[in-house]
């Protein structure tokens, strides 16, 4: 089972990878039929790590080239594009990035109202917490650390022959 982080994963790859392949087809490159699903599948693993917490835009972004590079290596190379390809690519990170964060941001917004409707629905459990006389703050024979310096230092002393 994928789990709500695997399935994050799988739709960020898609994503990237859908738009790395259009970004590359629109301007001119050739592109085999499993190119999209392999870019995919190369950046599951990525997206499943990075998916365990809220990315920065700039992590974000250097994931989403990443992927681009990829894309674009494992495509065919159409060699008169040159600057259209490179721009079609920036596009298509543009494109990834918006749709990525724009659903990030939806996504941790309905997580963050599940946790507080929980909270509400969920009944607060009481613990019993230990007699006083059973609870010791201190072992016993535990001599702090200030009781072993020399009388009138406040810090640890420099070494002796120094």
């Amino acid at each position: 089972m994928l789990g709500t982080r695997g399935l994050r994963a799988l739709a960020a790859s898609l994503v990237a990878a859908l738009c790395a392949s259009g970004g590359h087809l629109l301007a001119g490159g050739e592109l085999a039929a499993t190119v999209p699903l392999v870019v995919a599948l190369l950046s599951w693993p990525v997206a499943f790590v990075a998916a365990g917490r809220r990315l920065t835009t700039g992590q974000l972004l250097g994931l989403l080239v990443l992927g681009q590079g990829v894309a674009h290596a494992l495509a065919g190379h159409a060699p008169s594009a040159g600057w259209t390809m490179l721009f079609a690519h920036v596009g298509a990170t543009a494109v990834s990035m918006v749709v990525l964060r724009r659903g990030e941001d939806a996504w941790w917004r309905v997580a963050e109202a599940l946790q507080v409707l929980l909270a509400r629905l969920l009944p607060v459990r009481e613990v019993a917490l230990p007699h006083a006389s059973m609870v010791h703050a201190v072992p016993e024979g535990w001599i702090p650390l200030r009781a072993l310096r020399a009388p009138g230092t406040r810090e640890r002393a420099p070494p002796v022959g120094s």
